[in-house]
């Protein structure tokens, strides 16, 4: 099976995607609920809710896990999607509506308020799947550890809320996304209160729609270790006007909460079990999976460079996590969800169609990143380049030198086409700007 990553996406001009698109055929062979979602959507709609409401269910299945190279793995992703104002980013608030069952389900949970004699509220336990964006570090440790270990990032209206939460000084949160990502144990102390959590294998999903602006805030270079922990999706923009006097008289909101009452049904269905249920590939799929993934691998280091190696490592991670909601969700709703879950050929090919969408993305999104930053935005390798450059030099020149920093020559052609560090002085020959 081939990657395709073939075409560039300019972040800084409207978005037109000639590739990067599911096929009708991965529609077709979803499980029956994620057919129940995208067969009344179209368009840039379709693909905003198939790739949101992954990322939304990928955190309410609780107790399920699969053993990936050694260590215990759940469910959960992290998307983004990207588009400009008006490319359809807004039905991702369907995924929402999805998963608010089991949110509301949570809240009737929470204990009754401590309180004082004077009957003012001294303390009281928040149990919810929804993490505010606005929330300091501590805040959303302390949610995370009510739920036990969980919780969502979800549809926070735009990415901008979540780069504020990142850099306030407070802070934290940074290091809270990559290890949660890894399931990595969390553990705050804060002396103030005297408050301490240890959270052991957090499970943490988030969904964040941006602008192409607002994803380069959040992931301003390649050395920021989240960005090759997101799945990505690149809208194009929709020249159509909805016909927003459809007389189909669907309802919507109600539709996917309906969807919503059986996902919560899935999730009280794990959560109540007293045993984990575990998801597994076949050795057919495990063997297709190696050959993939170390093609793969060859492919992107020898095209893009030594600085794919590790990206690709974490394909394989978010593939299994792709493999294993398909796999819940079908056999669930089978009445075939067990102790042990096998992979079904249908869901492990549609993982795989699945995936090789995000890296086309992704891939776009990691050169725009890489090639049209500032010099302080790049890589370590790569501004150890920019230095050994000449003032003035030949494209050949350039590819030459190239091979002493192990860059690909497609990156490097990518890279001296970059405004902000090079001028171009005639076919084939730059000079350096700093």
């Amino acid at each position: 099976m081939e990657v395709k990553f073939h075409g560039h996406i300019d972040l800084n001009e409207v978005v037109a995607i000639k590739d990067g698109h599911f096929p009708e055929t991965l529609y077709n062979s979803l499980p029956a609920i994620l057919r129940a979602g995208t067969d009344v959507l179209h368009g840039n709609d379709k693909e905003v809710y198939l790739v949101s409401v992954l990322a939304a269910i990928s955190s309410v299945l609780p107790n399920y896990k699969t053993i990936y190279d050694n260590r215990a793995v759940y469910s959960n992703l992290y998307m983004f999607l990207v588009g400009l104002f008006g490319s359809g980013k807004g039905a991702a608030i369907y995924a929402h509506i999805v998963v608010r069952p089991v949110h509301k389900a949570l809240r009737e949970t929470e204990p009754p308020p401590e309180t004082e004699r004077n009957g003012d509220v001294k303390k009281q336990v928040r149990i919810v799947l929804f993490l505010p964006a606005n929330s300091t570090h501590s805040g959303t440790v302390e949610l995370m550890a009510n739920n036990n270990g969980r919780g969502c990032y979800i549809h926070e209206p735009e990415a901008d809320a979540i780069t504020r939460m990142l850099n306030q000084d407070y802070g934290g949160q940074d290091d809270l996304f990559r290890a949660a990502y890894h399931h990595d144990n969390i553990t705050f102390f804060r002396r103030k209160d005297n408050e301490y959590h240890d959270i052991e294998e957090p499970k943490l999903s988030i969904l964040l729609t941006g602008t192409p602006g607002q994803l380069r805030r959040f992931m301003p270079n390649l050395e920021n270790g989240l960005l090759s922990r997101f799945n990505y999706f690149m809208l194009e923009s929709d020249l159509g006007f909805k016909n927003v006097f459809d007389n189909s008289n669907l309802d919507l909101t109600r539709h996917f909460y309906q969807i919503g009452e059986r996902i919560l049904e899935l999730y009280q269905y794990l959560n109540t079990s007293t045993q984990p249920f575990y998801f597994e590939f076949t050795d057919p799929q495990k063997a297709e999976f190696l050959t993939y993934f170390q093609r793969l691998k060859t492919e992107l280091i020898e095209t893009l460079g030594d600085s794919m190696a590790g990206i690709v490592n974490r394909y394989g991670l978010q593939f299994t996590r792709l493999a294993m909601i398909l796999t819940a969700l079908r056999n669930f709703e089978n009445k075939q969800l067990e102790q042990i879950n096998y992979c079904h050929d249908i869901d492990f090919q549609n993982a795989m169609e699945l995936m090789e969408v995000f890296i086309w993305h992704a891939l776009n999104v990691y050169e725009d990143i890489a090639n049209n930053g500032t010099l302080e935005s790049l890589t370590e390798q790569k501004r150890a380049y920019y230095n050994a450059l000449p003032k003035e030099f030949k494209t050949s020149e350039a590819l030459e030198l190239a091979e002493v920093y192990s860059l690909a020559e497609r990156s490097v052609k990518r890279f001296i086409q970059n405004k902000q560090l090079f001028e171009y002085l005639k076919h084939g020959q730059y000079k350096k700007r700093k």
